[in-house]
């Protein structure tokens, strides 16, 4: 007697493949965002990255209480900013009172191979009233 699978054994046996796949597919993707983009910690101290790799850092601001972030990079030849991005906690129309605290994000690349210093600082109505240094390895 020969076995013939019915349609309904066929669809069964691949659905059970379909967690499998979408489990690999979320994995591989953070994976690589792992690998590709890294989240810089101003309590490290120190960060390596590989050339070509991008790092970001998230702040918060308020413009209306006079809350700011700011980045320096001692060597932008081996830490490039590349570009910095506010999202806004609350809807932006206007005339709303203190609508405007929100996250500014910064984006470098790692340009070549070196050591370099990113300095984080927040500030306050005009005054630095914290400020972390992270040394930033890049290497191959």
């Amino acid at each position: 007697m020969i076995y013939v699978p019915t349609l309904e054994t066929t669809i069964m046996k691949r659905l059970k493949f379909i967690p499998i796949f979408i489990l690999l597919l979320i994995t591989g993707s953070a994976f690589a965002q792992e690998q590709d983009t890294l989240d810089l910690d101003p309590l490290t101290g120190t960060d390596t990255l590989r050339v070509g790799q991008y790092l970001t850092y998230s702040g918060h601001i308020h413009g209306s209480v006079g809350e700011q972030v700011a980045v320096i990079v001692s060597d932008e030849s081996m830490v490039q900013l590349i570009d910095s991005e506010i999202t806004y906690k609350y809807d932006q129309s206007e005339g709303l009172s203190g609508a405007d605290a929100a996250w500014k994000t910064f984006l470098f690349k790692a340009e070549k191979v070196g050591q370099t210093e990113i300095v984080v600082q927040e500030i306050f109505r005009g005054e630095v009233i914290q400020e972390s240094t992270v040394v930033i390895v890049v290497v191959e």
